[in-house]
C-alpha cells in the first residue's frame, strides 16, 4: 500500500514510485541458508524455478523500472522470485533460532 499511496501522492509531480519484490537472492547475507542443505533444500521444492536468484537478476528489473522505457509505469509491485509467490512459502519454524 505504501507504494500504491506513493504513487497516488507523487506521480503527477513527475516522480515515478514502484516496487521490487524480490525472492530468495544469493548473497553473503543468506548464505546461512544456502550452507544448511536442509534448509536449502525446503526452499528449492518451493521455487519452480529450482534455484534463488543472482543480485543482478534483482538488479536488471530495478533498472528497467527507473528507466525511461517504464515511463508509464508507476503504482507497480513487481514479483522477481522465479515463480515463488505462487507456490507458497517454506515452513521455516523448524529451522528457528
Amino acid at each position: 500500500m505504501l507504494t500504491k499511496n506513493g504513487a497516488l501522492e507523487l506521480t503527477p509531480s513527475g516522480i515515478r514510485v514502484n516496487a521490487i519484490l524480490p525472492g530468495l537472492v544469493q548473497t553473503p547475507l543468506t548464505k546461512r541458508l544456502f550452507d544448511n542443505q536442509e534448509i536449502h533444500a525446503a526452499f528449492m521444492e518451493r521455487i519452480p524455478q529450482g534455484r534463488a536468484a543472482q543480485p543482478d537478476e534483482i538488479a536488471a528489473p530495478a533498472l528497467f523500472l527507473a528507466s525511461e522505457e517504464a515511463s508509464y509505469i508507476s503504482g507497480a509491485s513487481l514479483l522477481v522470485d522465479g515463480a515463488w509467490a505462487v507456490s507458497g512459502y517454506p515452513d521455516m519454524r523448524p529451522w528457528r533460532n
